[in-house]
């Protein structure tokens, strides 16, 4: 977003095109809305990932009137939370931290 990040969501269980439906449902509107922004205002961005892809996901973007990024399949080069990923990846690795849990994280 234009003057922020959105809500930080934690996902504790497998993330799925349901549980990714959930999330769209309750937060996106409300990420939105508390940035002042209509869904006209924005551009969604997301992969080619089979939950983003779902019916469930599809249609409530389609019936929210949400404008969806085309973007092309296979792209991790062109999508900026890979590098995140890859980043933190490497300082785990190099770390004399040992991070036992999700919450040591």
């Amino acid at each position: 977003m234009a003057h922020g990040i959105e809500y930080l969501y934690k996902i504790d269980e497998r993330m799925d095109a349901a549980l990714y439906y959930k999330i769209l449902k309750e937060d996106l509107l409300e990420t939105l809305r508390y940035y002042k922004y209509k869904v006209n205002d924005i551009v969604f961005q997301h992969d080619n990932d089979l939950k983003h892809k779902a019916y469930l996901t599809i249609t409530w973007l389609n019936k929210n009137s949400v404008v969806v990024l085309n973007w092309p399949t296979q792209s991790s080069d062109l999508n900026p939370i890979e590098h995140m990923w890859n980043e933190l990846d490497k300082r785990l690795r190099h770390s004399n931290e040992l991070i036992k849990n999700k919450e040591q994280l």
